[in-house]
């Protein structure tokens, strides 16, 4: 699998300053197999049904999971409430 990176400012001088050469990357994504996927997931749904039926929090997620915190503060919908994020 590839993704298809387009420069927006690719021919621009400032670019070139900075390594980039061309307009159009193609950039390999490395294979993760199903299994790893499916482990990582069903073992955050167990913590998340343990924490519901408990009435506690989950444990908070890793900073590689949240992008070092940038995922919660911009992209999760329960941000508001989550005293991880306040």
């Amino acid at each position: 699998m590839y993704i298809q990176a387009t420069v927006r400012d690719g021919g621009l001088q400032v670019a070139t300053s900075r390594g980039i050469d061309r307009n159009i990357y193609m950039i390999e994504v490395p294979f993760i197999d199903n299994e790893h996927l499916e482990y990582k997931f069903y073992k955050k749904k167990d913590e998340l049904l343990k924490a519901l039926e408990s009435k506690t929090l989950p444990s908070k997620c890793t900073d590689s999971e949240t992008w070092d915190g940038v995922k919660c503060k911009s992209y999760c919908s329960v941000r508001d409430v989550c005293p991880y994020v306040n």
